[in-house]
């Protein structure tokens, strides 16, 4: 079997099930392989582009790992405007590309180009993938796929690149000749101390608030949170990308938060004297541009797998409790040893109840104008959806509009690209959703410019 073949043999072993594909001469081995089996079901795209961000929406909507294959150079440069968005995302997605042979690989620094259409696109995506890696030693396939696969899946999830030259490809793959990957052993952790902290600063507040981010679905953490809610009788805003968390009639959901949220949402975080950020980025799309103002003025407690989301100068001034640690293992261990909560939260869920309410987006005075107002229009098109339905949002208006007005049912999704907010996101993103779900309606807002470049 050629190299080619081993790597189908191995993705299949490892479940995925669609590879988001666009041909190439450079990548003619991997397309072979990867469409010449009934495991694996391959969608092919006119752009590179549109292939990774359908890729991004498959894995929102079903929470598989995604795959993609392009070719070399041009290929590959396509496909980077939906990998930068996967990895703000934290999009476990796998992309492999094609490269020229490995006698016209290009090891001058100072040279441009040796290869036909030679790009090095290793180098070129290490800024925006977990790992990225050229396997230009036939031995080494078995080390650098699971060694990628591995690095796809621990926290923080994100894209990885395996760029693979022409002749490597089409080579014999001999099992006995492999350089072996040992697979790390995953550290628990030592949380106990940050534990007990947070239950304290729960008990000590009298206005609890929960700003949940669409990490907690990534984390697989939702029961886990729910428990929390329930637990403490906390009210939860939903932060970017979060809103699918809840729907509209959830007991303890007051609304949505930051510059894209409802001023019900944001009110509860204006009033609150303890917050609990889970799954969010605390982006400035969550917090403004005034970021010194932020949370400086109550306990802010803020949990993310990822190191460098707590430390960065937007928000780390105004931490009280920064917890590093998966949100899954971290709730799951919290919610099973506190469980208690003071009856003085009551008065605070109750006020909030009464705010979401009262500044419910029905209630809200939007202009009647000649022309369709946007807001107005997404409140009436989700009187007429269903609990199956899933939304995906672009960006500017056609993400502004739902995100801000628009009441989901329980079972709904819904989601869009925050950290890239790319034009053209909109559509390849719902078509990969669609592939994902085929029997699920799929309701895309697109921009009448950003449908233009996937069209």
């Amino acid at each position: 079997m050629r190299i080619a073949d081993r790597i189908r043999e191995v993705l299949v072993q490892n479940s995925f099930e669609d590879v988001f594909m666009v041909t190439g001469g450079m990548a003619m081995h991997l397309n072979d392989a990867l469409t010449r089996n009934n495991k694996i079901k391959p969608t092919f795209f006119h752009h590179e582009q549109a292939c990774t961000m359908a890729a991004e929406g498959y894995t929102r909507q079903t929470g598989k790992k995604s795959l993609v294959c392009v070719t070399a150079g041009p290929g590959g440069i396509n496909a980077l405007n939906g990998v930068f968005g996967a990895f703000n995302e934290s999009i476990p997605m796998l992309i492999i590309s094609g490269q020229v042979r490995t006698d016209t690989l290009n090891k001058n620094r100072k040279l441009r180009q040796l290869g036909d259409q030679e790009a090095p696109i290793t180098d070129i995506v290490k800024k925006i993938t977990k790992y990225s890696k050229i396997i230009d030693r036939k031995d080494h396939l078995d080390y650098e796929l699971f060694k990628a696969l591995e690095i796809m899946e621990t926290p923080r999830k994100g894209p990885v690149w395996l760029d693979i030259p022409i002749d490597i490809q089409g080579s014999d793959y001999i099992a006995k000749e492999q350089k072996k990957y040992e697979l790390t052993t995953s550290k628990s952790e030592n949380i106990d101390v940050e534990m007990k902290n947070l239950y304290k600063a729960i008990l000590n507040s009298k206005r609890p608030l929960i700003m949940a981010g669409g990490g907690i679905r990534a984390a697989n953490a939702e029961r886990y949170m729910s428990k929390l809610i329930d637990n403490f009788n906390i009210p939860v805003v939903s932060a970017y990308n979060g809103h699918d968390l809840f729907f509209e009639k959830s007991e303890k959901y007051i609304g949505r938060c930051g510059t894209q949220g409802d001023r019900r949402g944001n009110l509860a975080v204006e009033c609150a004297d303890l917050i609990i950020a889970l799954g969010t980025s605390l982006n400035i799309r969550q917090i403004g541009y005034n970021y010194d103002d932020f949370a400086s003025d109550k306990f802010l407690c803020y949990i993310d797998v990822d190191p460098q989301e707590l430390d960065k100068k937007t928000i780390k001034k105004n931490v009280d409790l920064a917890i590093n640690v998966d949100i899954k293992y971290f709730l799951n261990k919290f919610t099973k040893k506190y469980k208690k909560h003071s009856e003085i939260h009551n008065e605070f869920l109750n006020w909030a109840k009464k705010v979401k309410i009262k500044y419910s987006t029905k209630n809200e005075i939007y202009q009647d104008t000649k022309k369709i107002n946007p807001y107005k229009f997404v409140m009436e098109l989700a009187k007429n959806t269903k609990p199956s339905d899933t939304f995906v949002t672009s960006n500017a208006m056609s993400a502004v509009a739902p995100m801000v007005a628009m009441p989901l049912k329980k079972g709904q999704r819904f989601f869009g690209s925050s950290g890239s907010g790319s034009m053209g996101y909109g559509l390849p993103s719902s078509i990969g959703a669609s592939i994902g779900s085929p029997k699920r309606r799929i309701i895309c807002f697109e921009g009448d410019g950003s449908i233009q470049m996937n069209i």
